[in-house]
């Protein structure tokens, strides 16, 4: 079948090819890491549907919110650490690794370590509604554009990096009045065109040739007398009668002669086609049994749609809630996958991986889908198809409305490669349904090409599951449902048959979205309930005081489907304990390598009720109390603590005997060092001495930029000038060149042990030719002599310490002295 030259919007006078369906990968031949990904805005008045979390999970319980800040948000990013997800990233398929490693630079745990961040954003971006005129994602940074400062707040109480205005959603608005196809690169500043036309169609071959578990990603293909027809597979679901059907591109469902009336049979090559020529010319041998149907009353494409329904008809064909891709060579690496032919429903037990970290692959099987998710600018996507396999990118713009073969499709643009035959396969984040190939400017039959020789970068649309104003579910409603993966719980707090005190907390992880219900049950008592975080993990404390003895336990966990109007619950885990006579001493907060910003941090766990409970820290007891009739207990330090990591010793005394616990490298992270010199606005000569005062003994890190209208200064994008503070907490430091004339900017941060601070707040101020030298801090008030212009560090002069003694006075700063750790 030829590919036509198609004239597209915003290129009238030229006709250009292009060929495939779906979703455009990069190659990176830059390798630009996924951290400083390409990002765009999403477009004025977008909102995002179908998100479920109400909070953030895994927040510090020792934080508090300052006074000055704006009240805080009940959605509020937070950073994701890689080695949270490594049993996931275990799970993830070999093929699909490889594409992470190869397309976005990162490893398995980091991929989903971002897909969690990706996930929060929506929640967080849908929680601030038409507050968030547009909004993208770097690595795992949220940044929110608002209209004015009077909105900046609220923004900023989501814990997102917050811009006033955005000239390049402006310049994106305007280009799309002008029906031009385009998006932003945040990197580079600048608005990029597309001058190619979208297409999506089947691949077909002339001539006619002619169990176990279909997932999604899985091929299909259809035949007529003339030819065969292939497409992808998207995602697995069930119609309103609970009846196996498969979701694909609508434009997947016809030809020219209109739609595929033939029944649907399934395509299973024994690697992706396009990495083969061989296998790009014998692929109709490949064509199996016939699996189903397609449903002509689902099929729509074109008015913002593309989507399609395969009903599964064939009796020995199940479906499962996980999305596969064909994984020997080209775009994937690793061993074929073949059918399960022992297929799980989606609510079935999985056996966990073994408890290695890294992210090695599992040896069979796909992608568990845990749930949906709204798409986001630069979160990282991957695809799969019949054709090039895994292939992963970025979302370059949350919703668009394109052209694909001269139909208007409403959905995410990316960076993905999808070549002709991955059309309808699946896009997903992480663990999380996004959506499904449309469209794709890519014109070569590999991905080592984009679809214009001088910019080797192709773009692609995605049409979504449940983000954006078109999309599947508004499409079909609760006639399909997404099938999801809901694993059962493993216990890793207690273990089988141990000692816990009366008041226990039951701990452990599970395979299933983030917010997913756990539900514990002791002896058949009322259930106690909490939500799984994004890693996985989840604890429920028993908050009534259980009797001395042995006690049984269930624990089960359930998801809804993105309508909500379907429940999957896992299959139940059992266990027991027993409670001793007097409770054992438990820590719950902090555990081992814990951090905290508060010098006067709640430390909270269980005993026996009514028990002394004493706090320590090298060997200074700094807190007494009782463990209440509950059996809980919290202590905070009268004194406060000092900077730096120290052990932390509880004990616990009840009738003449005592019981002690120690939780190692606790640290109290430092505020953020003060800049006194230079102040704000003022003028400075090129080679002025910067002085500051900080925490007693710490590691100051100083980072001087051109300022750019109140733009954030990186403090991790290269080596800061650093000096370490004195016995009184007072630094200085000198550049190694003298400055340039202008506005410039500088920030500081300051490190105890292994932990920094959060930036200082930004000081701008103006470098002149003719201004003398200042001594920072020597003489705050005027310029110093040219015997003060030497460049030294950590030297205190009398004048020094008057102003900092005079800050004190004031109460403006604060010096800490840090904590010695105790040899050990």
């Amino acid at each position: 079948m030829d590919y036509r030259d198609e004239v597209v919007a915003g290129s009238t006078e030229r006709n250009q090819e292009t060929f495939v369906s779906g979703s455009l990968f990069r190659r990176h031949f830059r390798r630009r890491a996924f951290q400083v990904s390409l990002a765009t805005a999403l477009v004025a008045g977008l909102t995002s549907v179908g998100v479920g979390n109400a909070a953030a999970d895994g927040a510090d319980p020792a934080e508090s919110t300052s006074a000055t800040s704006a009240p805080r948000s009940p959605v509020r990013m937070q950073t994701f650490d890689p080695e949270d997800f490594s049993k996931q990233a275990a799970r993830l398929p070999a093929g699909l690794v490889s594409a992470v490693r190869r397309d976005l630079g990162i490893s398995g745990q980091e991929y989903l370590a971002g897909a969690a961040a990706a996930r929060l954003a929506g929640d967080v971006v849908a929680h601030l509604g038409a507050t968030a005129r547009s909004a993208w994602l770097e690595g795992q940074t949220l940044h929110v554009a608002v209209t004015d400062e009077d909105a900046a707040p609220a923004a900023r109480a989501t814990g997102a990096e917050v811009h006033i205005g955005d000239s390049l959603t402006d310049a994106l608005a305007a280009a799309r009045t002008q029906d031009k196809i385009a998006y932003i690169d945040r990197e580079a500043g600048e608005i990029v065109p597309v001058d190619v036309g979208l297409r999506g169609e089947p691949v077909s071959e002339g001539g006619l040739i002619a169990q176990s578990t279909w997932q999604g990603g899985d091929g299909f293909a259809v035949s007529d007398l003339l030819a065969d027809y292939r497409c992808s597979t998207g995602f697995t679901g069930t119609d309103d009668d609970g009846n196996a059907s498969v979701l694909t591109a609508g434009h997947c469902a016809s030809s020219d002669d209109g739609l595929f009336s033939s029944p649907v049979s399934a395509l299973t090559p024994p690697g992706p086609i396009g990495a083969s020529p061989e296998l790009n010319e014998s692929w109709p041998e490949h064509i199996g049994a016939e699996v189903g149907e397609l449903d002509p009353e689902s099929v729509t494409f074109g008015g913002g749609q593309d989507a399609g329904l395969i009903d599964i008809t064939a009796d020995d064909w199940q479906i499962a809630p996980e999305v596969t891709a064909p994984a020997s060579s080209g775009g994937t690496t690793g061993e074929t996958t073949a059918p399960h032919d022992d297929a799980q429903p989606a609510d079935s037990t999985v056996d966990e991986p073994a408890d290695g970290t890294g992210d090695e692959p599992a040896d069979a099987g796909g992608v568990r889908i845990l749930d949906s998710i709204d798409a986001i600018a630069g979160a990282p996507v991957c695809s799969s198809g019949m054709t090039s396999g895994w292939t992963c990118g970025t979302v370059l713009d949350a919703s668009m409305t394109v052209p694909v073969s001269g139909k208007a499709v409403t959905g995410f643009l990316m960076d993905t490669c999808v070549l002709p035959g991955d059309s309808g396969g699946a896009v997903t984040v992480g663990q999380y349904a996004l959506g499904i190939n449309s469209g794709s400017t890519w014109r070569s039959s590999t991905c080592e090409n984009g679809s214009n020789p001088d910019r080797p970068d192709g773009v692609s649309l995605g049409y979504a599951v449940t983000s954006g104003k078109d999309n599947v579910q508004t499409l079909y409603g609760d006639a399909w449902e997404l099938a999801i993966h809901v694993g059962a719980p493993v216990i890793t707090s207690p273990g089988e048959d141990s000692m816990v005190a009366r008041t226990p907390t039951i701990a452990g992880r599970a395979d299933a979205a983030s917010g997913a219900t756990v539900e514990l049950t002791i002896d058949g008592e009322p259930t106690l309930t909490t939500k799984v975080d994004a890693s996985g993990q989840w604890s429920i404390p028993v908050d009534e005081p259980l009797e001395p003895g042995s006690h049984d336990y269930e624990v089960v966990v359930s998801h809804s489907t993105p309508t909500g109007d379907l429940t999957v619950t896992s299959d139940p885990t059992t266990g027991s304990f027993e409670v001793a006579e007097v409770a054992g001493l438990t820590v719950g907060w902090p555990q081992p390598g814990d951090t905290t910003a508060s010098h006067s941090p709640a430390f909270t766990g269980t005993g026996e009720p009514g028990a002394s409970v004493t706090l320590s820290v090298d060997g200074e007891n700094l807190a007494t109390g009782k463990v209440g009739a509950d059996g809980s207990w919290s202590l905070k330090p009268e004194d406060g603590l000092s900077v730096g990591r120290f052990d932390v010793v509880v004990t616990q005394q009840v009738d003449g005997e005592s019981a002690s616990v120690t939780v190692p490298d606790v640290g109290l992270r430092p505020e953020a060092p003060v800049i006194t010199s230079p102040g704000p606005g003022e003028e400075v000569g090129t080679t002025h001495t910067f002085t500051g005062v900080g925490v007693v003994g710490a590691t100051v890190s100083v980072r001087v930029r051109p300022d750019s209208s109140g733009a954030a200064i990186d403090t991790a994008s290269d080596e800061p000038l650093q000096v370490r503070t004195d016995d009184e907490g007072i630094w200085e430091i000198q550049l190694d060149a003298p400055l340039p004339a202008g506005d410039q900017a500088v920030v500081a941060t300051q490190t105890v042990d292994d932990l920094t601070s959060e930036p200082s707040g930004r000081v701008s101020f103006d470098v002149t030719e003719a201004q003398r030298s200042t001594r920072s801090m020597g003489d705050i008030g005027g310029a110093g002599s040219a015997e003060a212009d030497l460049a030294d560090t950590g030297s205190t002069t009398l004048p020094l310490l008057t102003a900092a003694a005079a800050l004190l006075a004031a109460g403006l700063v604060v010096v800490v002295t840090r904590r010695r750790r105790t040899a050990r």
